[in-house]
């Protein structure tokens, strides 16, 4: 669980965190860029990892 407080940049909060990432790891998502368009399962998890650490955690 993620909580309040916990290394987040300013200005996200635990709700936002978790809407980011549940956005980030869903099944439609990973179908679309994979199966859509074109992906390999090691790009998407590339970017996956590379978008999850921007977002909840770079504060610039």
């Amino acid at each position: 669980m993620v909580r309040q407080g916990s290394g987040f940049p300013s200005g996200r909060t635990a709700n936002r965190a978790a809407d980011v990432f549940f956005s980030l790891v869903s099944d439609e998502m990973y179908q679309l860029m994979v199966g859509v368009r074109g992906w390999s399962e090691s790009a998407w998890r590339e970017w996956l990892v590379a978008a999850l650490e921007r977002e909840l955690f770079d504060d610039g």
